[in-house]
């Protein structure tokens, strides 16, 4: 199973290559390419333990701090980038940030179209890329589980 998924992130990787690639297209595969690589990067920042978003690789960490000595964004995007930057350990010592849903879901568009923006505009480096694709794809999962749920989470 594992080498069929390999061949396949290879496909979708040759295929990224090409020139003339529709933006949909390539919106697609990198969001599968995330999706297939989602429970590595996790094993790969986290171990086997499955505690949460895992923290950002150090190029990705720079890039949020950027973001955040901007100012730019809103107070709660701001805190969800910060929430971000702090190890496991650190997030179970924080106080969770009082915000309510609408908020916590606006800051989550807020940082989406944030990445979003990056994929698109920035030359990354390629452990940057590929936080950033799984949290995307991440949360795409949590607002297609609200959907499906009537939009009754939480």
């Amino acid at each position: 199973m594992e080498a069929g998924k390999d061949e396949i992130a290879g496909l979708f990787e040759d295929l990224l290559d090409e020139e003339d690639l529709p933006e949909d297209a390539e919106k697609y595969i990198n969001m599968m390419l995330a999706h297939m690589n989602d429970e590595h990067m996790e094993d790969d920042y986290m171990g086997d333990e499955h505690m949460g978003t895992p923290p950002p690789p150090e190029a990705m960490a720079d890039i949020i701090n950027a973001i955040l000595n901007e100012g730019d964004v809103s107070d709660t995007a701001a805190a969800m980038l910060a929430h971000l930057l702090m190890s496991p350990e650190q997030r179970d010592d924080a106080d969770e940030p009082d915000m309510d849903d609408e908020e916590m879901e606006d800051g989550e568009d807020e940082i989406a179209e944030l990445f979003e923006d990056l994929l698109e505009e920035a030359d990354l480096r390629e452990d940057a890329e590929k936080y950033i694709n799984m949290m995307l794809n991440h949360m795409n999962d949590e607002h297609m589980e609200d959907d499906q749920m009537g939009g009754c989470g939480g």
